[in-house]
């Protein structure tokens, strides 16, 4: 039987195992055997994120009619602004959990990957509501009436509703790529993607129910592959881990540095921020 101590002192030397494998990818890894592995899963992995906006217009239009088609793609501006912003954080805060890696900082590192998945679900919360509450304002504004308003408003409600625990997904698939994951994130879109079809084709074409069934069958899936995605963070097999949120050092100063060394753009940016 292991001593307390030698069982601690292996799970620190799994731990950093995990955390060299992970780094040897990206920091030791030739660039074209890189491409191979890292970038052309990660372009398989976009186009099969991207399918299952065509899927869903597809069996939409093919399923329910014209007009059901239309209110789909009325609505589907507002709800790709709403991930856009769950990918605007998980882009953002993926470059600085890649710096704090580099730096050997991984408490910095977790603490950022917690703060960005709150951040999301608190974003998914707050315009969520806004989305839900707005939808006929919205609508009528853009000058939609009768059915055909009623349509696309059940669609935005949908998604809507469910935004706290989908759009975390497009984030996620950034932080997966980073612990390594670059062939999981690509299996994982690939398996969502099949999930909005067969769900889609079991709730228009079996169920025949309406065309919030059509959101809520791509909700499902995305909600589904969000849990799958983050069973490696929960478990703690992964090189990011959750933990309680805290100030990060020196965020003021390197807010600084930046105003001041970086390019005009950059600068314009604090100026305005500072303003």
């Amino acid at each position: 039987r292991r001593r307390p101590d030698a069982l601690g002192e292996s799970r620190r030397t799994k731990k950093k195992g995990e955390i060299m494998e992970s780094t040897a990818l990206f920091a030791k890894t030739p660039p074209l055997k890189l491409f191979a592995i890292a970038a052309l899963p990660g372009s398989v992995s976009m186009l099969a994120s991207a399918l299952y906006q065509l899927l869903d217009g597809a069996f939409v239009g093919r399923l329910l009619g014209e007009t059901a088609f239309a209110a789909l793609n009325l609505a589907m501006p507002f709800v790709i602004i709403n991930f856009s912003l769950a990918d605007l954080i998980g882009v953002g805060s993926s470059v600085h959990i890649s710096v704090c890696l580099g730096r050997k900082n991984e408490r910095e590192a977790y603490n950022i990957f917690t703060c960005a998945c709150l951040m999301i679900v608190g974003a998914g919360v707050l315009v969520g509501g806004i989305l839900f509450a707005a939808a006929p304002l919205l609508i009528g504004f853009m000058g939609a009436e009768g059915d055909f308003a009623a349509m696309a408003i059940q669609y935005m409600r949908v998604y809507a509703l469910c935004s706290p625990l989908t759009t975390i997904i497009f984030a996620v698939d950034n932080y997966l790529r980073i612990c390594g994951y670059v062939r999981g994130s690509m299996w994982l879109n690939i398996l969502m993607s099949a999930l909005c079809a067969i769900l889609e084709f079991l709730f228009l074409g079996v169920f025949h129910w309406g065309i919030w069934a059509a959101a809520l069958a791509t909700c499902s899936a995305m909600m589904l592959c969000a849990v799958i995605a983050f069973l490696p963070f929960l478990r703690k097999k992964a090189m990011l881990r959750f933990c309680r949120p805290h100030t990060v050092d020196g965020v003021f100063e390197q807010c600084h540095q930046l105003r001041t060394t970086q390019c005009f753009p950059v600068r314009c940016v604090f100026d305005v921020i500072a303003a």
